[in-house]
């Protein structure tokens, strides 16, 4: 009975600070390629957290590494393809 009641508490919350931070680095992804940096700086958020991010963006098949050398990696939003 108490599990019930938290769970209707969160619910009313509103989105949690993780999904607020996934939507930023997803919308700073919007109109072009960027490094975690920018991303991290656009989003208001450290570098380590915006890749935490773009990783399971990238798992969603939303985001896509384009470019990887040993000090920078470039990211962009995964365009849907038509067929």
């Amino acid at each position: 009975m108490i599990k019930a009641n938290v769970t209707t508490k969160r619910a009313k919350m509103g989105p949690t600070p993780s999904k607020k931070i996934r939507r930023a680095v997803f919308s700073a992804l919007s109109d072009s390629p960027k490094t975690i940096k920018d991303i991290a700086e656009e989003a208001g958020t450290t570098r380590i957290t915006a890749k935490k991010h773009l990783e399971s963006l990238k798992k969603l098949g939303k985001a896509e590494e384009i470019y990887r050398n040993a000090t920078l990696r470039l990211f962009v939003l995964k365009t849907e393809e038509k067929t």
